[in-house]
């Protein structure tokens, strides 16, 4: 297994490229519709498309990869909505109003397991920076995608219309309790240690309940 990963866009957001041997994978949250990130991609055969939340910078370049490879959509239902409408994805604030194609996969359950290029990942939707934002792991390579949950040093703001610092906190009292040796792809910022952050977790979370 292969990880691309490529600094995107006005709010320089990560986007993921997932390939197995032969080429054939998913991406993370593509976050330009530049068409020349499409020359970056061209030989990668891509079917699936993972919005881990659905706030502009992370569904920007949902049309142009879903056009050029027939990729299908996959968001958390509580986010759907907002692939669609600009003032959901908050891009209403922006010097561009941001619409995605809708969601071909909706994900229904609070976790589950999805198999992408048969390669099983779990998702949980772990709210507080919006409702539907998920993390994607895959327990056998030990990596989290975490969206904008957590960051290297900080996590994500809850103070949106759709965030929640009630949600955050229980959110990242699961984030706690999963193994140290995971390698976390954040939407923004550098990869790291689980355990590496596990040691700044805890004062999130006295934060988040005063």
């Amino acid at each position: 297994m292969q990880i691309f990963g490529y600094v995107l866009g006005e709010l320089f957001t990560n986007t993921y490229v997932v390939l197995t041997d032969n080429n054939i994978g998913f991406i993370v949250d593509p976050a330009t519709d530049d068409e020349k990130f499409l020359e970056e991609i061209k030989d990668m055969e891509l079917p699936y498309i993972i919005n881990t939340h659905g706030h502009f910078d992370h569904i920007c370049g949902n049309g142009i990869v879903k056009n050029t490879k027939a990729s299908r959509i996959i968001i958390h239902k509580n986010d759907a909505p907002m692939l669609t409408d600009p003032e959901l994805n908050y891009s209403i604030f922006t010097t561009k109003r941001v619409t995605s194609p809708a969601a071909d996969i909706t994900l229904d359950s609070l976790e589950g397991v999805l198999n992408l290029n048969g390669i099983n990942w779990k998702y949980v939707n772990l709210a507080g920076h919006s409702e539907g934002s998920i993390i994607l792991l895959n327990e056998v390579e030990k990596i989290i995608f975490s969206g904008d949950l957590i960051f290297s040093n900080s996590i994500g703001r809850v103070d949106l219309p759709a965030g929640s610092s009630k949600k955050m906190k229980k959110s990242l009292q699961f984030i706690e309790k999963l193994p140290s040796d995971f390698m976390v792809y954040p939407g923004h910022g550098e990869s790291f240690l689980l355990g590496d952050f596990k040691k700044i977790l805890k004062y999130f979370i006295q934060e988040l309940e005063e």
